[in-house]
């Protein structure tokens, strides 16, 4: 008799073959029953279609976006060893505003930690999903973050502009993630807030600037972001420095292109 075995093929795929030595059976009567042999062969091309599809068409967007739900989930619970759980143990992280990449998951963990100590929440808006290759790639029209030190610089609500990809998944894990750029608006605050907090931190002899600053500039580790939060209320105090109100406010407008995005 003929048997079914599974032969693999490149990309993943599998085709059932035939083994084995074919014998001669009697001829059997005429039938009105269905050969199941027949129901196989019309039924096969189907189940090869379904099981040769790339990883990623076998999904769905909506499926890529509760990824992303998840993810945003555990960041905004300040819980990084559930967010490192997503990433790939190869994964990258491109930062903001051209400053490199972070590889690898355990560098990507320094990230995340510093994230949950400075109470960052991430509310990331008008989410879309597309396949590429055997991969899922999610883009959103824009962020709203808060954090203890966004608001400890006078800056309650900050806004991030939107990106066609954000996220990328590989069987369900995190591959890459695009940090988006703060809208300019935002940026005219934080760029020259920071300039002026570190500039006071070394003219006044602060000591905390032993720990929070490298070489001039500002050291963002889960250790420091207590500091500078606390650093950042003193300097505001001290020298009166903050946004003003039409900045704070334009720091906050949802950008033309996630326009009709509800707020959370």
């Amino acid at each position: 008799m003929i048997s079914l075995t599974l032969l693999n093929l490149p990309g993943g795929c599998s085709e059932l073959a035939p083994t084995g030595t074919p014998t001669r059976a009697p001829k059997p009567a005429p039938t009105r029953t269905r050969s199941p042999t027949r129901a196989l062969r019309l039924a096969l091309p189907l189940v090869l279609a379904i099981v040769c599809l790339p990883a990623a068409a076998q999904q769905s967007a909506e499926e890529a976006i509760a990824l992303v739900d998840v993810y945003i989930k555990a960041h905004n619970a300040h819980q990084p060893e559930e967010v490192l759980a997503m990433y790939h143990p190869d994964a990258d992280f491109h930062l903001s505003m051209g400053r490199g990449v972070v590889s690898g998951r355990d560098d990507i963990a320094r990230l995340e930690y510093f994230d949950a100590a400075a109470g960052s929440t991430l509310y990331p808006q008008a989410l879309t999903a597309r396949p590429e290759g055997d991969r899922w790639v999610v883009g959103f029209g824009y962020v709203i973050e808060y954090s203890d030190i966004f608001a400890a610089m006078g800056l309650n609500i900050v806004l991030a502009e939107g990106m066609e990809r954000g996220f990328v998944f590989e069987n369900g894990r995190i591959r890459t993630i695009y940090q988006p750029d703060l809208l300019p608006a935002c940026m005219e605050v934080m760029a020259p807030g920071f300039v002026a907090l570190v500039a006071w931190l070394q003219e006044t002899g602060d000591p905390r600037a032993d720990t929070l600053l490298s070489d001039g500039a500002l050291e963002l580790t889960e250790v420091t972001a207590p500091l500078l939060v606390e650093a950042a209320v003193d300097w505001r105090r001290d020298t009166g420095w903050g946004p003003s109100r039409e900045q704070a406010f334009r720091c906050a407008q949802v950008p033309a292109q996630g326009r009709g995005a509800a707020l959370p």
